[in-house]
């Protein structure tokens, strides 16, 4: 059968973006039979509208789904042949898989419009059209957003911008998607700062606040850090908010004027503010309080005043004659009062009230009558004799003054009814000194007599004090010689004196607290001993001080220091006799002769006493005066050897040869400039051939081959060598034919022509040789084997005397090991030094 027709069989031909679906189809015959086990190959017009999530060759049906929204052609070949049916496929936009806003995570200045849009995708990413709304989730930061999703920032700091989807579902809209995305939100530059109210009036004690606004350049409100200030602090109090420096409160404290300002950065706002005073409470008397001088008169004023003092206006003084004026605590004698408020003080000192009223309001204030003219003064002191002491008085004066109409009052100190009246004191010195302070204390400084007047208005009096020392501040001590020789004495003395320098008796106790010597308790002051010298002399906490320079005495004797020394061969010093006074102090010595005197070693010595030594020993260096014999010393030297400037190899046995494997410790002689023997130290040892002899670094000699060879040994600049013998090890010697050194037990059976060989054995064995006497030697008995081993014995004599010569030869030629530590070489800039 052939197929005629393809049909394609599919449940729907409606999609969603991501919807799945299941597209089979089949073929019928020429006579519409359908064809069983028939397969097809799919295709689709737009893979990307839909797409086959099966195989899709030589199946039956497919596995569909929608992607973007469209249309699309899916086509079914029959497998193998031409035959083709299609069905067309629409795909609509799937629900909302997403929102995306833009601008994503912006930053945003405070009052700058800042636009975002939104927009939604189904999973295959189909843009869908919605219905937005918008709104801001607050954070650090805040700000408000419009329906069309235009924001405005308000706070700095970070907040979230949503926007949401909304869909219609029976006849409801509902939330069906939103999308999110942060603001940073940013003050921006301060452009302007303002202050509300610019100007205000308020009364005494009320509170008003003032605000401060700081806008960047797109005029939104910014936060700031601000300042806070008033012009005139005793009119108006600023108070400024402890959580937001923007906002400060301002009380009136009195009546007047002041000027608000509120900085931040370059900019400065400014506002007014007017105190006053609030309605009348009251009537202020001024002057207040009173005090009228017996005798006179005092007109008073009148102001009216609100509840807290301020003064509202002041009242005229024709209208002083309204008030009812009276008098209380008062008898006539003191004062009195008229209707105009004219106050007259009687002839009696005294207090008392004075009270003024109209309507609803009065004043009130206090008065006292105080003493007249004054007609005589009285003067005195608690304390006639006065410890001197300008920071603590030492008398207390007592000034009484009298009117006259007789009232009596103290002026110093202040009585009740003394007024204003003040007192002029005025100090006359005589042998003593003082000062009269305004209030009546008496300070003195120098000690003895003086007179101290006190006046009053055109009275006085007058007063005879005696000024005394004061106690102990301070001791001068005095010697009489800046300087002195050794044991000479010296006598110091001390004076004491208050804080105002009057002399003070003192006996004090004498030391010394620098230096060497000895005081007594009258201050006489001598040492032996040179040097600077402090004396003191004390009296309880008070103290002090002198100075003084003990030199040395006149020249005594010389004599070195130390007497004994040690000194190396070869190096220089000098030696220098020094002058001592009779107490060991040192005196400057004459010119001096320096010579040697004998001993076990040699040395030398100029006149000026530069030495040297040559031999080891001892030697006397004496030091004498040209100009006075009886001055003279001796030193006492002993030399040393110096540093080693020749070696010499020493054998521990005497000997210089060993046998293969032995050793030989050797040791190193060392000797100074002048051949005094002194200590090598540490040095460097060598061969000359190490395959005959090797040496270890402690000087440990071991034979290795016979043979000679030379050892040497190195320190600094200095050397030594010595040819040493290594001879064969002590065993005797066998004949041997030729071919067969080392078996064991081979007999010599010389036959001539034939060589033989010497061989050492341990155990010595007779041997035989014959010879037909063509041979190289014949021997038939034991004489025959000792001629044998001496003419071995000569070779080896022989050979041994050349490599000796041939050992001495090398060993003339200067030689320096491969390797020489460094403590061994010379160093680079080796000079001889003189020592002086």
């Amino acid at each position: 059968r052939q197929p005629t027709r393809v049909y394609i069989n599919t449940s729907t031909a409606y999609l969603n973006s991501g919807d799945n679906a299941t597209v089979s189809a089949y073929a019928t015959d020429e006579f519409g039979s359908r064809m069983a086990n028939a397969t097809f190959d799919w295709n689709t017009s737009d893979s990307n509208v839909v797409y086959f999530n099966s195989a899709y060759s030589d199946v039956e049906s497919v596995s569909i789904v929608g992607l973007r929204a469209g249309n699309a052609t899916i086509t079914a070949r029959l497998h193998g042949a031409n035959e083709t049916a299609s069905a067309v496929f629409q795909v609509f936009k799937g629900s909302i898989s997403r929102i995306v806003i833009t601008p994503a995570n912006p930053t945003a200045t405070i009052g700058r419009a800042l636009q975002f849009t939104a927009r939604a995708y189904d999973a295959a990413n189909n843009s869908i059209n919605i219905n937005d709304a918008w709104r801001v989730e607050p954070g650090t930061g805040d700000g408000t957003i419009t329906s069309r999703g235009a924001f405005t920032a308000t706070k700095v700091g970070t907040a979230t911008i949503v926007a949401e989807a909304f869909c219609f579902y029976h006849i409801q809209f509902y939330v069906c998607g939103n999308g999110t995305t942060s603001v940073t939100i940013v003050a921006g530059n301060l452009s302007s700062l303002s202050i509300s109210p610019t100007s205000a009036s308020i009364l005494w004690n009320e509170t008003i606040e003032f605000v401060a606004v700081a806008r960047n350049s797109y005029g939104g409100e910014i936060p700031v850090s601000m300042v806070w200030s008033v012009s005139n602090s005793s009119v108006a109090q600023l108070t400024v908010n402890s959580s937001n420096n923007s906002v400060a409160a301002v009380r009136g404290l009195a009546t007047g004027n002041a000027t608000i300002s509120v900085a931040a950065g370059d900019k400065i706002a400014n506002a007014t503010v007017k105190v006053s005073p609030g309605a009348v409470d009251h009537y202020i008397i001024t002057p207040s309080p009173l005090s009228v001088r017996a005798g006179t008169t005092q007109q008073l004023s009148l102001a009216s005043a609100d509840a807290y003092g301020n003064v509202i206006a002041q009242v005229p003084s024709e209208w002083l004659v309204l008030l009812s004026w009276n008098l209380t605590n008062a008898n006539t004698s003191q004062a009195g009062v008229s209707n105009t408020g004219l106050l007259t003080a009687g002839n009696s000192t005294g207090s008392f009230t004075v009270n003024a009223s109209f309507a609803n309001y009065s004043g009130v204030t206090s008065g006292t009558v105080t003493l007249g003219q004054v007609k005589n003064v009285s003067l005195s002191s608690d304390q006639t004799t006065v410890a001197a002491n300008e920071t603590s008085p030492g008398a207390h004066l007592t000034v009484t003054a009298t009117d006259v109409f007789g009232n009596l009052q103290s002026v110093v100190p202040s009585g009740a009814y003394a007024g204003n009246l003040t007192t002029l004191f005025t100090v006359v010195n005589g042998t003593g000194a003082g000062r009269a302070a305004a209030d009546g204390s008496f300070y003195g400084s120098r000690a003895g007599n003086l007179t101290v007047t006190a006046s009053v208005e055109n009275a006085s009096a007058s007063i005879a004090l005696n000024v005394i020392s004061s106690l102990l501040s301070k001791i001068v001590v005095n010697s009489s010689a800046a300087s002195v020789r050794a044991g000479e004495g010296v006598q110091f003395t001390a004076v004491g004196y208050d804080a105002l320098s009057n002399a003070v008796s003192i006996t004090p106790y004498w030391n010394v607290v620098s230096g060497s010597g000895s005081i007594n308790a009258s201050g006489y002051f001598i040492s032996t001993v040179t040097g600077y010298i402090v004396v003191s002399a004390s009296v309880g906490n008070t103290s002090g001080t002198s100075n003084l320079t003990v030199n040395p005495g006149n020249l005594h004797h010389i004599g070195f220091d130390p007497d004994d020394v040690s000194v190396e061969a070869g190096e220089y010093y000098t030696f220098k006799a020094q002058g001592y006074d009779q107490y060991g102090n040192n005196v400057t010595a004459p010119p001096l002769v320096y010579s040697l005197r004998g001993g076990t070693g040699t040395a030398e010595i100029t006149s000026a006493g530069v030495f040297i030594g040559h031999k080891v020993g001892t030697v006397t260096v004496r030091a004498d005066a040209p100009s006075d014999s009886s001055l003279s010393a001796v030193l006492h030297v002993t030399i040393v050897g110096g540093d080693a400037q020749r070696l010499e190899v020493v054998s521990s046995t005497g000997q210089f040869k060993l046998r293969e494997g032995e050793s030989l410790r050797l040791s190193v002689a060392g000797y100074d400039a002048y051949d005094n023997p002194t200590g090598a130290g540490q040095v460097y040892w060598d061969v000359s051939d190490p395959d005959v002899a090797s040496i270890t670094q402690d000087g440990t000699l071991t034979g290795n081959d016979a043979g000679i060879v030379t050892v040497y040994a190195f320190r600094g600049s200095a050397n030594a060598s010595h040819a040493f013998n290594v001879m064969p090890s002590a065993k005797p010697f066998n004949l041997i034919p030729a071919g067969s050194m080392g078996q064991t037990g081979t007999e010599a059976h010389v036959v001539g022509p034939s060589n033989v060989v010497a061989e050492s054995t341990e155990t010595q064995k007779e041997q035989q040789a014959t010879s037909s006497g063509t041979g190289l030697f014949a021997a038939g008995t034991l004489p025959f084997v000792a001629g044998a081993i001496v003419l071995v014995l000569i070779v080896a004599i022989a050979a041994y005397l050349y490599a000796k010569a041939q050992a001495e030869e090398e060993a003339q030629k200067p030689r320096v090991p491969q390797k020489i530590p460094q403590w061994a070489k010379p160093p680079l800039d080796a000079e001889p030094v003189d020592k002086k």
